[in-house]
C-alpha cells in the first residue's frame, strides 16, 4: 500500500495475490513527538553541502523548478510495459547559464524544445537544445546552444519509458487475478527516495520544490488516482476508448511525494477520502466481501470521524461490533457502503468576488487588421455598483497589457464624471483576476465608473477571443479580418470584464478601423461612421447601446465582407461567396419567425436585428451571440449548383440550432456554467424542431432520433461520463462542459419531457420560465418551477398527485447515464410485464441504486398503435415493478413509442422472437422510429452482453424489406462494425452474402446515378446510404452505373448533380483513368467553397490507383503559391480520407511513410499527433498476416519518430482484432454468417 498524506487521503490497494493483502510504505517515525507534524525539524536547511560525499551527482543550483505538467500515456490494461510522456518544465534561471540539467533514469528521449516567459508570461521559442545524458549521475543535460540569462523558462521534453516489474520503484507494473480467472495489470508509483526520474524528467532532489500537474491517458474502463483530486475525465482525441485524467495542480512539493496509479479499482469513499480495491462486490462471494470489509476498515482508519464520529481505533477496539455472523456482518456493510459523490469540488477561488458587480461597459477598440497587424488597443469605461464595502475591484484579464486605470465618479447626467484617483493593478495568471486597489473604502449602494487602458494581440485563427481571419480574393490576394468569439471564458481576453454569465450589463461600443473596412457588432450602427481625428485613413464605427446581456454574448467583427440584407436580417460574408448568402437569407427569416411565434415571445421585442456572418476557415462550428450569429462558412454558405442535401440540411438546423439560443441563452443565460444544458440542450432541440416548424416538407424531426438520441447513447454509455448538472470553475473545466451530455444527451432528455408533458404545457412552461427570468440567469429549479405551474394551470391531474417536475427531471439531470428498462413478459393468464430498469453501461454491468423516474408506454400487435400522448404515460418510479399490459401472449409488444424516451429497452427471449417475426412479415405494422429503435438497441445491449449477437442479425435481415431511412441508418453502426471486423479475413464472404441480401429488395428502387425532382430529404438519405453499401460491398451494377455517370459528367465537363455526388465520385473514382481523377482535383482546387471542397477530398481519397493516391497525399504536405488556398484542417483530413476509404488507401498511406524524408517532412508539416493518428488508424484497420506484416515494416521504418507507447498500442490492436474470433461475439457472428451465406435464402 502506498500512503500519502496531504489535501486528500489516498489509500491504493496494490494486491499481491489473489489472498493477501500486503500493506508498504509504512514505518515510524524516529521521534514520536514528530508523529503529528508534517515535518521533522531540521538544524540547518542553508547549510553547505557535505564535502565527504561525492557532489557530482548533486544537480547545479543554477536552475530551480517552479512546476511541472506532465502527460502520460499508458497501455498497461493490455499488460504492457511501455509508456510514454511530454512534461513541461517550468523553471527560473538564477545564474545565467548555457546548460539545463535534470535526473532521468531509463528514459528515452524524443525530443525537446525550450522556450522562454516574457514580463506577461507568453512563451517565446527559444530553440530545440541537443541533450546529452551520464549514465553514472542519472544527470540529463540539454544544452540551449547560447547562455541564457536570468528569467523564467519552460522545457518541453518527450520521452518513453518501461514500467518497473523486477521492483516495486519509480512507475511499476503489478497484476491480480479476479474471479473470474482473469490476470488484470494496475500500475502505481513509488518515487521515495530517488525514483521519480524513472517516469519522468524531473530536479529529483528533496529541496526543489515545485507544483506538479498531471494528466493521464489511460483506457476509459480503468481509472487513475493521484495526489489531488480529479478536475475532469475527457475522452482521448488520438485514441479511441481512451479517456484522459486530468487533476489539479499540487501545492509545492519534492518531486518523492507525487504518486499516482492505474487501475480498475473501484472506490468507496466518505467525504474527502477514498480507498481502492481490485475487487467488484457480488453477491454471495466471500473473499470479495472480505476484501471489502479490510478496505473499509482501512478507511475508518483513517478517519476518526466515520460512523457516528466513533474514532476509528475504538471502533476497532470492541469485541462486540464482531459478535454477529461473519458473514451477515459483511454482507450489512456492503450494502451499506455509501455511493461515490460523482459531484466534484472545485476551486472556487476562480470567481470573483461578490463586493461588486457590473450595469454598463463602454468599450473601444482599435485595430489595423486590414495590414495584418495583430496589435490591438482598447480603453473600457465599466459602470458598477459596489455591494459591499471593499477597497479593491476585482475583474478578468487574460494575457492583456494594463497601461492604466483611473476610478470616476459617475456623472448626474450618466457617463464618467471626475476622476477620483489612478489605482494601482496587478493580474493573477492562474485565476486572470485583474485586482485594482482604490484608497479609499467603497461604501455599500455606491456607483462609480471604472476606466482601463489597454493592449493585447488578436489571436491566430483560433476562434477564441478577438481572433484573425484570412481568405484568398479572386485575385489570389489574401485578405484579413478580425472577428470574435467569447463562449464561454475568452471575453476578458479582448478587454477587462465581469466575465461571468450571471453579472449581465449594457453595452455600448465603438470600434476604430480602416476606412474601406466595415464593422458590424450586436446592434445597428448609431449613425454612419466618423473619420478619426488621429488617422485619415481610419474611422470610428459606434453602435447602439444593448440590452443587459452576459459578456460571452458581446460580439463585433472588422471585415472587408459583402452585406446581403431582407427585412430586419443580414448577412455578412467575403465578397467572392456573396451569391451563397441568399438560401441562410431566407432560411435566417423563416426560423426566427417560427421560433418567434412558437414561443410566443418575439425576438424583436428584445433586439432590432439579426445578422449572420460567415467567418472563413472557423470549421464547422457557431456561435449564437446576440444580434449578431458568427458561423464556419460551410455551415452558412450554400450554393445549390454545387451543396449537396446534406449542406442544405446543416445550414438550415444549425441556423435554427443558433437562433434558438437567442431565447435560450441570450434572453435567459444559465445561471453559472453548471447548467450549460439550459443553453445547449433546447437548442440541440429546437435544432430539428424549429427546422421543421420553418421547413414541413423538409421531414428534419425525422432525423432527431438517428442523430441526436443514439448519438447520445453511445456517448452517455460510459462509466465516467457527468451528469447534465455539473459544476466547474477554471477556464478549462468550463471548456470542458461543452460535450455530447450538454447538447445531445440534454436535448434528449428535454425532448423525452415535451413529449410526456405535451406540447401545450411544456409551451406554457417555457413562456412562464422566459417570462420570470428574461434578462437574468436561471438554474434548473427555475425551468422546473415553470413547468410546474404550466401543469397546476393546464393539465393538474397528469402526474401522480405525489410528483413534482422538479423530483422526475432531477433524476435525469443530476446523475449520470441512463437505463436500460427490461420487459419480460409472465404469458399468464393476467397479460402481465415485469418492468425493471438498471444503468446502461456499455462495456460492464455496475451495481446502482439510484432510481430514474422512467416514463413509460407501450403498444402491441393485437392493436397497434404508435401516437404517443400525455395521458398514455406510466412511471417506473422504483427498481422494478409489475404491471397489466393487456396484450395477448401471442402478440409482439413494443415499449417507448417513437422512441421518445430517452433508454433502451430490452425484452424476453420470446417477445424478441414475435418481433422479428412481425418485422420480416410486415415492417409496416410497427412505427419506422420504433423499428429504427428495435435495431440500435438489439446491436448495442448484444455488444454489451445482454443479448446474443444473434439476435440483432437475425432481427435486421427484415430490413431486405425496409424503405425508410431511419431503421437503415440504425443499421449503418452495426454493419460498419461487422465490416470492420471481417474485412480482409476467411470470412467477409458471408458478410458480403448477409450485405447483399439486405440490399436485394431495396437496391433496385433507386436511381443511385439520378436525381428526381419530386425526390424528398429522407429519399435522398437513403438513397446514398444504399448506394454506399452496395459499392463497398462489391456490388457490380453499383460501381458500374457511379462509374459511367462519373465518366459522362467528365466527357460533359459538367460536374455532377450535387445530390448524388458524394456518391458517384466516390465509387467513380474506385478504378478512374488519370484524366478523370486529374479533372476531379482540378474541381478542388478551384472550388471556394470549403464544404464542396470536404466533399471532393473525400471522393479522390476513394481511388485504388496507388499513383493517384501517392500524388494526393503529397498534395496535404505541399507548399507555395499552389498550395495557398488548403487549409490546415483540409491537409490533415487528405490523410484520414485515404486511410479511412478502403484498405488500398491504408496500404497507400503504408507505403507513403515508409519513406524517411517524408515523415520528416509530415510531422512538420501535419505536427507529430497526425502521425500517430495515421499509425494508429492503419493498425485498426490491419486484419490478417500480411497486412501485419506491412504494419510492423512501417513500425521498423518509423523507429522512434513515433513514441515507443503507440507502436506498442498498434501491435496490440491488431491482436485484439486477430482476438475477436475467438470471444463469443465472434464465434456468434461467424457462424450466423457462415450459416446464412451457405443456407438457401427465398429470393
Amino acid at each position: 500500500m502506498v500512503l500519502h498524506l496531504g489535501k486528500n487521503i489516498v489509500l491504493l490497494l496494490l494486491v499481491v495475490s489473489s489472498s493477501t493483502l500486503a500493506v508498504f510504505g509504512q514505518r515510524s517515525a524516529a521521534h514520536p513527538e514528530w508523529n503529528n507534524r508534517e515535518f521533522a525539524p531540521a538544524p540547518d536547511t542553508s547549510s553547505p553541502r557535505d564535502d565527504s560525499i561525492d557532489q557530482s551527482y548533486r544537480l547545479p543550483t543554477d536552475t530551480v523548478p517552479t512546476h511541472y505538467t506532465i502527460r502520460l500515456h499508458t497501455d498497461l490494461h493490455t499488460g504492457s510495459r511501455a509508456f510514454s510522456g511530454i512534461v513541461d518544465i517550468e523553471f527560473d534561471v538564477i545564474v545565467p547559464t548555457d546548460a539545463i540539467v535534470v535526473h532521468n533514469r531509463d528514459l528515452l528521449i524524443a525530443s525537446a524544445a525550450l522556450y522562454a516567459k516574457d514580463q506577461d508570461g507568453l512563451l517565446v521559442e527559444f530553440g530545440f537544445p541537443h541533450h546529452e545524458f551520464d549514465q553514472r549521475t542519472e544527470q540529463l543535460t540539454f544544452h540551449p546552444g547560447q547562455v541564457l540569462p536570468i528569467g523564467s523558462y519552460v522545457l518541453t521534453v518527450e520521452y518513453s519509458g518501461l514500467l518497473q516489474t523486477s521492483s516495486n520503484s519509480g512507475f511499476f507494473l503489478k497484476s491480480y487475478v479476479n474471479d473470474d480467472g482473469e490476470r488484470r495489470y494496475v500500475g502505481t508509483t513509488q518515487f521515495e527516495s530517488t525514483n521519480a526520474r524513472m517516469a519522468f524528467p524531473c530536479y529529483d532532489e528533496p529541496l526543489l520544490k515545485a507544483g506538479f500537474t498531471l494528466w493521464i491517458t489511460h483506457i476509459a474502463e480503468y481509472n487513475a488516482v493521484s495526489n489531488m483530486p480529479v478536475e475532469e475525465v475527457v475522452p482521448s482525441e488520438e485514441h479511441e476508448g481512451y479517456v484522459t485524467t486530468k487533476f489539479g495542480p499540487t501545492p509545492k512539493m519534492s518531486s518523492y511525494l507525487l504518486a499516482f496509479g492505474v487501475s480498475d479499482f473501484v472506490s468507496i469513499e466518505d467525504g474527502t477520502q477514498q480507498c481502492l480495491t481490485h475487487h467488484r462486490p457480488r453477491q454471495g462471494s466471500r473473499m470479495v466481501a472480505r476484501t471489502v470489509l479490510i478496505t473499509a476498515l482501512l478507511c475508518l482508519l483513517a478517519s476518526p470521524t466515520t460512523f457516528a464520529t466513533r474514532p476509528a481505533w475504538q471502533w476497532l477496539s470492541e469485541p462486540s461490533d464482531f459478535t454477529l455472523s461473519f458473514e451477515r456482518e459483511l454482507s450489512d456493510l456492503a450494502g451499506s457502503l455509501p455511493v461515490p459523490n460523482r459531484r466534484q469540488a472545485v476551486d472556487e477561488s476562480y470567481r470573483l468576488p461578490n463586493n461588486t458587480s457590473p450595469i454598463h461597459y463602454h468599450l473601444a477598440l482599435r485595430t489595423a487588421i486590414h495590414e495584418n497587424s495583430r496589435q490591438f488597443s482598447g480603453t473600457v469605461k465599466v459602470l458598477f455598483e459596489v455591494l459591499e464595502p471593499t477597497t479593491t475591484v476585482t475583474l478578468h484579464n487574460r494575457r492583456l497589457t494594463v497601461q492604466r486605470a483611473f476610478l470616476h465618479e459617475e456623472a448626474v447626467g450618466g457617463g464618467a464624471g471626475a476622476q477620483i484617483e489612478q489605482v494601482a493593478h496587478s493580474t493573477d495568471p492562474d485565476t486572470e483576476h485583474l485586482t485594482l486597489a482604490v484608497s479609499q473604502l467603497l461604501p455599500a449602494g455606491s456607483r462609480y465608473y471604472l476606466r482601463v487602458e489597454f493592449e493585447g494581440a488578436l489571436q491566430n485563427n483560433n476562434n477564441m477571443g478577438f481572433f484573425a481571419s484570412s481568405y484568398l480574393d479572386n485575385n489570389g490576394n489574401r485578405r484579413y479580418l478580425a472577428s470574435s468569439k467569447f463562449e464561454p471564458t475568452h471575453a476578458r481576453s479582448a478587454f477587462p470584464c465581469y466575465d461571468e454569465p450571471l453579472l449581465k450589463a449594457s453595452f455600448e461600443l465603438e470600434l476604430t478601423h480602416y476606412k474601406e473596412y466595415n464593422a458590424v457588432a450586436n446592434m445597428p450602427l448609431a449613425g454612419a461612421p466618423t473619420p478619426d481625428p488621429d488617422n485619415a485613413d481610419y474611422v470610428t464605427s459606434r453602435f447602439e447601446v444593448t440590452p443587459l446581456m452576459s459578456t460571452y454574448l458581446l460580439a463585433f467583427a472588422v471585415t472587408d465582407f459583402t452585406i446581403r440584407t431582407a427585412d430586419r436580417q443580414t448577412v455578412y460574408a467575403r465578397p467572392n461567396v456573396f451569391e451563397e448568402t441568399a438560401f441562410p437569407l431566407e432560411a435566417g427569416n423563416r426560423i426566427l419567425d417560427a421560433l418567434s411565434d412558437y414561443m410566443d415571445i418575439s425576438y424583436y421585442d428584445y433586439m432590432p436585428k439579426m445578422t449572420q456572418i460567415a467567418i472563413p476557415d472557423r470549421g464547422t462550428g457557431a456561435m449564437e451571440n446576440w444580434g449578431l450569429v458568427a458561423y464556419g462558412e460551410p455551415v452558412l454558405l450554400f450554393n445549390p449548383a454545387i451543396n449537396t442535401y446534406r449542406n442544405r440540411k446543416s445550414v438550415t438546423t444549425i441556423i435554427a440550432h443558433e437562433y434558438a439560443h437567442q431565447w435560450f441563452g441570450n434572453l435567459v443565460s444559465p445561471h453559472w456554467w453548471e447548467y450549460i444544458w439550459l443553453n445547449e440542450g433546447f437548442a440541440t432541440l429546437y435544432e430539428y424542431y424549429a427546422a421543421q416548424l420553418a421547413y414541413p416538407e423538409g421531414e428534419y424531426w425525422e432525423l432527431f432520433t438517428v442523430e441526436v438520441i443514439h448519438s447520445a447513447f453511445g456517448a452517455d454509455a460510459s462509466e465516467t461520463v457527468r451528469p447534465m448538472n455539473w459544476n466547474a470553475a477554471s477556464p478549462s473545466e468550463i471548456a470542458a462542459l461543452f460535450d455530447t451530455v450538454a447538447y445531445d444527451k440534454s436535448g434528449s432528455v428535454l425532448n423525452m419531457f415535451r413529449a410526456v408533458l405535451g406540447d401545450p404545457v411544456w409551451r406554457y412552461g417555457l413562456k412562464t420560465y422566459m417570462t420570470a427570468r428574461q434578462l437574468d440567469g436561471a438554474t434548473a429549479d427555475h425551468l422546473y418551477g415553470g413547468l410546474q405551474e404550466a401543469l397546476v394551470s393546464l393539465a393538474p391531474t397528469l402526474l401522480p398527485a405525489t410528483v413534482t417536475v422538479r423530483q422526475l427531471m432531477d433524476s435525469w439531470t443530476s446523475e449520470p447515464g441512463f437505463p436500460v428498462l427490461t420487459v419480460y413478459r409472465t404469458y399468464g393468464e393476467q397479460q402481465e410485464a415485469i418492468l425493471s430498469q438498471e444503468r446502461f453501461l456499455s462495456s460492464k454491468r455496475l451495481p446502482s441504486g439510484h432510481v430514474y423516474y422512467v416514463p413509460y408506454d407501450f403498444t402491441g400487435g393485437h392493436a397497434p398503435d404508435f401516437e404517443p400522448t400525455p395521458a398514455g404515460y406510466g412511471w417506473l418510479a422504483a427498481k422494478a415493478d409489475k404491471i397489466a399490459t393487456g396484450v395477448p401472449n401471442d402478440q409482439w409488444i413494443i415499449f417507448n413509442r417513437q422512441q421518445n424516451g430517452y433508454y433502451r429497452v430490452n425484452y424476453d427471449a420470446h417477445n424478441w422472437e414475435l418481433l422479428i417475426e412481425a418485422l420480416h412479415n410486415d415492417p409496416a405494422q410497427i412505427h419506422h422510429r420504433n423499428r429504427a429503435q428495435l435495431v440500435n438497441d438489439a446491436y448495442n445491449l448484444a455488444r454489451a452482453e445482454w443479448l446474443d449477437f444473434a439476435v440483432p442479425l437475425r432481427l435486421m435481415s427484415y430490413l431486405r424489406r425496409e424503405t425508410q431511412y431511419a431503421p437503415w441508418t440504425a443499421a449503418g453502426s452495426a454493419l460498419t462494425y461487422l465490416y470492420n471486423k471481417l474485412r480482409g479475413t476467411a470470412h467477409y464472404a458471408h458478410f458480403q452474402v448477409y450485405a447483399n441480401h439486405l440490399l436485394l429488395d431495396i437496391y433496385p428502387t433507386l436511381a443511385i446515378d439520378s436525381v428526381a425532382a419530386q425526390e424528398t430529404l429522407l429519399q435522398l438519405y437513403l438513397k446514398q446510404f444504399i448506394n454506399t453499401w452496395a459499392c463497398r460491398v462489391g456490388h457490380g451494377d453499383c460501381l458500374a452505373k457511379t462509374k459511367q455517370a462519373l465518366a459522362a459528367a467528365y466527357q460533359a465537363r459538367t460536374p455532377v448533380h450535387p445530390d448524388i455526388a458524394t456518391a458517384v465520385y466516390c465509387n467513380g473514382l474506385v478504378d478512374a483513368s488519370d484524366e478523370i481523377f486529374v479533372w476531379v482535383y482540378e474541381q478542388f482546387k478551384s472550388s471556394r467553397n470549403q464544404a464542396h471542397r470536404t466533399v471532393l477530398i473525400d471522393a479522390l481519397a476513394c481511388s485504388r490507383q496507388p499513383a493517384q493516391l501517392e500524388s494526393f497525399l503529397t498534395t496535404a504536405l505541399g507548399s507555395g503559391a499552389e498550395f495557398d488556398a488548403l487549409l490546415a484542417t483540409e491537409r490533415t483530413r487528405i490523410v484520414s480520407a485515404v486511410y479511412g476509404a478502403s484498405r488500398e488507401g491504408v496500404d497507400a498511406v503504408l507505403d507513403f511513410l515508409m519513406v524517411p524524408s517524408r515523415v520528416t517532412e509530415f510531422v512538420q508539416r501535419l505536427g507529430q499527433s497526425a502521425l500517430n493518428s495515421a499509425v494508429s488508424n492503419i493498425a485498426s484497420r490491419t486484419n490478417n498476416q500480411p497486412e501485419l506484416d506491412r504494419l510492423n515494416a512501417l513500425l521498423v521504418s518509423l523507429g522512434s519518430q513515433i513514441p515507443e507507447s503507440v507502436a506498442t498500442s498498434a501491435r496490440s490492436t491488431v491482436q485484439n482484432n486477430f482476438n475477436w474470433f475467438n470471444t463469443l461475439e465472434g464465434l456468434v457472428v461467424v457462424e450466423f454468417l457462415e450459416q446464412m451465406a451457405t443456407t438457401p435464402q427465398e429470393l
